[in-house]
């Protein structure tokens, strides 16, 4: 029995299949995968195809938003923005939509100008705050306390910033490496400027010791286990990527802590 979707007379008028009669010169039996068109004067039959147009074929080559699946009421493509009323149909999610209803929906906005546009996606909302989020994350911070400040600040002054950047860089590198180097650390540190290795000494372990605690309370601030995620850290990581990483905190860079936090997570999940 064939199966009626849509009964079509000439000029595509669609009607109930009970009214026809044999006054309508053809009528079509159409289905999901084609039909038949049939002469009612001479009862020949034709095979047709059944219509595969989507609102993808109605977009504009290259452009797949809601605004380009514009089209009028009949479905004939919009290519010009200033045709388009609150009448035109667009297609949202693969859902047939008046602009007036998707205006009202907040799905476009319309223009100064008269025109409709896309309103902010989810997706495009997701990529601003996925972008933002970078952004603080390689933002530089300010991770020393007062004292350590200033004994950076005095440093500086001192040994100019590039000598002060290798002092630091050798001391992540000895704390990173665990190799009890500190003492050595601190005696170039005396000599560069004329201080006793105690004193020298105790400047880079109070450095080193802000560098570590700052770690700790961001990753504890993003939800991480900080000082489990360093202990972690330490006894599992290459000590090169511990070096890059406490070295990088000494200039207030907090990138790496993501890539730490991601270790760690996945480190108890093979665990499991």
């Amino acid at each position: 029995m064939t199966n009626f979707i849509e009964v079509k007379v000439p000029h595509g008028i669609t009607t109930d299949k009970e009214l026809l009669t044999p006054n309508h010169s053809t009528v079509a039996y159409l289905q999901d995968t084609g039909g038949v068109q049939v002469d009612c004067a001479t009862s020949a039959t034709q095979s047709l195809r059944a219509q595969t147009t989507t609102a993808a074929d109605l977009r504009p080559a290259g452009q797949n938003n809601v605004m380009s699946s514009a089209r009028t009421p009949w479905g004939s493509p919009i290519s010009d923005p200033s045709k388009i009323n609150n009448q035109t149909i667009i297609t949202v999610k693969g859902i047939s939509a008046e602009i007036g209803q998707a205006l009202q929906a907040g799905i476009v906005v319309k223009n100064a100008d008269g025109t409709y546009s896309e309103a902010a996606s989810s997706a495009t909302q997701v990529a601003k705050a996925q972008a933002a989020k970078q952004q603080a994350a390689t933002k530089k911070v300010d991770i020393f306390t007062p004292g350590n400040r200033k004994n950076l600040a005095g440093l500086q002054l001192l040994m100019g910033s590039t000598a002060v950047e290798g002092i630091l860089a050798k001391a992540s590198a000895s704390l990173a490496f665990k190799d009890g180097d500190a003492t050595g650390v601190a005696r170039v540190l005396a000599d560069a400027i004329g201080l006793d290795p105690a004193t020298s000494e105790s400047i880079i372990d109070g450095i080193m010791m802000d560098v570590q605690n700052f770690g700790i309370d961001y990753l504890t601030a993003q939800g991480v286990d900080g000082e489990a995620a360093f202990e972690w850290m330490f006894d599992n990581t290459d000590p090169v990527q511990r070096a890059n990483l406490l070295n990088a905190l000494c200039f207030g860079d907090v990138s790496m802590l993501g890539w730490l936090a991601e270790q760690y997570r996945l480190s108890g999940i093979k665990k499991a």
